[in-house]
């Protein structure tokens, strides 16, 4: 018995040395195993090969915004889910991916969304595998400002979905980022208004582009043109300064002449450090504002409340001659700018803007010319103007500050026939007169010009060679008003012998130390209302016997006195 139990066991040890059994596995199980060993790394292989036939392999160039026809192909899938002439609330691209949001079909009054998807491996965002679906629909709540949807609304007809490669190329283009970028989003819909009397605007395209150092977005009209650039995440923005010229000041213009032209649509141009602001009235279109910065060009609101806060910040120009672009010599604008420094010799200041603008209504012709603002400090420093012709270059006019003025003294002998002649050369001999206020530092003058026969306006004469308009106009239809206007004849007249009747009255008064105060030229006043001629009054002062008055007529007689 023990013999044939050590002959059993021999011959199992004997099988096993001849590898005909594994003693740790059961024979029935070896092959299986074996199988899964190969499927293991079979397995492996495979999603190798699909790695890298994602990251190298010839599908992974395409995307929605980099291949012609791919988006309107998955707009295509997604639309086989929506009713026939759909409407849409927004259509977001990316790379591989599209979402589209439009009214609900199962929820009235509220938004469904679709998604296109692809999928992908996350760092590549390109095309991994060669199948896509569509997801939805899903309740969306979109960001919005107003909870207007159906002004949100727009139709496919209403956008050009073949442009969506044009566009996204071109806003890469137009961008120019530092280290280079891509089309990353476009997003269009209806740009939306908080206020209720301001409606939803028309589609636009939102691009946004970024790089490996910078972003930046641009803006598409409807149909996929670029409008408007955003350069705000650049470090272009950081540095930006429209007013030394330069590349800066010409691609400004460049984006106002596309979107704007170049014809004589303008009123005023304002060259700051981070926009050109524009003032236009066109004969189609009315009175507009514009501004254009790193963000590109954008239309400021001319009316409701946001107006106000503009208005704040800029002044309402006058209804001049508009002018056009190609009126003024922009190569000149760094020279002005110097110019004007040297102008106003302020210590510590800076040329704050430069307007391109007519000369503010004044008597003579408007010419079209350039103030350079020089100022010390931000807001309440010392500042004065310079004027310059907007072809040639040439200083025209100066506005010196106060520190830096010499007095007129318009009222001391021998310097007021020449102001008066000067209110005569500039008003020119059309003119009508309705009265000349004379102070030492400054002259007030009502009266209408050749260039405005039935407008009656007031001017400032100061130290500087040309006048400043003051109140609104005033039309000349009253009675009342013509018969107190005098001409310039008269005036001119009254000019020839105004020293004469200083000395005249000075003696009358018994002044041998006097001095003028204030000389007033006037037909009439409330006080004085029955003349028929011109009259001058004098309001004289003496430190020795106190004041009094007087008045000479055109002709040089008496027409009242009031002694000291």
């Amino acid at each position: 018995m023990k013999a044939l139990t050590l002959g059993a066991e021999g011959e199992l040890i004997a099988r096993c040395a001849v590898n005909e059994l594994n003693p740790l596995t059961p024979p029935r199980h070896q092959g299986a195993n074996q199988a899964t060993g190969w499927s293991i790394l079979l397995g492996f292989v495979f999603l190798l090969g699909c790695w890298l036939w994602a990251v190298l392999g010839p599908g992974s160039g395409w995307t929605l915004l980099a291949t012609e026809g791919k988006a309107a192909e998955a707009l295509e899938k997604i639309m086989r889910k929506l009713p026939a002439e759909p409407r849409f609330f927004s259509i977001e691209i990316t790379p591989l991916g599209m979402i589209v949001v439009t009214p609900s079909a199962s929820a009235p009054g509220h938004l469904d969304e679709f998604r296109y998807v692809t999928p992908t491996f996350r760092r590549s965002q390109r095309q991994s595998f060669p199948v896509s679906w569509v997801v939805g629909p899903r309740p969306a709540q979109p960001s919005m400002l107003h909870g207007r949807i159906e002004e949100s609304l727009f139709m496919l007809k209403d956008i050009d979905f073949t442009q969506v490669v044009v566009a996204a190329r071109e806003a890469e283009r137009r961008v120019a980022l530092e280290g280079g970028g891509r089309t990353v989003s476009i997003n269009i819909r209806r740009p939306q208004r908080v206020l209720a009397e301001m409606p939803s605007g028309d589609v636009e395209w939102d691009l946004s582009v970024r790089g490996p150092r910078e972003s930046a977005s641009a803006t598409a009209a409807a149909r996929g043109r670029i409008r408007q650039l955003d350069l705000r995440g650049t470090r272009r923005a950081e540095v930006v300064d429209y007013r030394g010229g330069g590349d800066w000041l010409t691609s400004a213009l460049a984006t106002i002449r596309v979107e704007l032209g170049g014809a004589r649509i303008f009123e005023k141009i304002e060259i700051s450090r981070t926009s050109v602001d524009l003032h236009t009235r066109d004969p189609q279109r009315g009175a507009a504002r514009y501004s254009c910065g790193v963000e590109g060009l954008k239309s400021l609101p001319d009316s409701g409340p946001a107006a106000h806060l503009f208005a704040l910040a800029r002044s309402e120009p006058r209804r001049v001659e508009p002018f056009g672009l190609d009126d003024a010599d922009w190569a000149r604008v760094p020279e002005i700018g110097a110019a004007a420094l040297r102008a106003v010799p302020l210590a510590g200041a800076h040329v704050a803007n430069l307007v391109l603008t007519r000369a503010e209504e004044a008597l003579a012709p408007e010419p079209l010319w350039w103030r350079a603002r020089v100022q010390v400090g931000l807001i309440m420093g010392e500042s004065g103007e310079a004027f310059f012709d907007a072809r040639t270059g040439e200083l025209a006019d100066l506005v010196l500050p106060r520190s830096l003025q010499r007095p007129t003294a318009f009222l001391t002998p021998g310097r007021t026939r020449p102001l008066l002649e000067r209110i005569l050369a500039e008003v020119g001999p059309e003119a009508r007169f309705i009265d000349v206020q004379i102070h030492p530092e400054k002259a007030s003058v009502g009266a209408t010009s050749g260039r405005h026969p039935a407008e009656l306006r007031r001017y400032s004469f100061e130290a500087r060679p040309r006048a400043l308009v003051g109140a609104v106009p005033t039309a000349v239809d009253d009675r009342s008003v013509r018969e107190v206007l005098f001409p310039a004849a008269e005036l001119a007249a009254l000019a020839a012998r105004i020293e004469t009747l200083r000395e005249r009255g000075f003696a009358r008064l018994g002044m041998k130390d006097g001095k003028v105060e204030v000389m007033s030229l006037f037909r009439q006043n409330p006080v004085h209302p029955r003349s028929e001629k011109l009259l001058v009054q004098m309001h004289c002062t003496s430190p020795t016997i106190g004041n009094g008055q007087i008045i000479y007529d055109v002709d040089g007689r008496e027409f009242y006195v009031a002694l000291p």
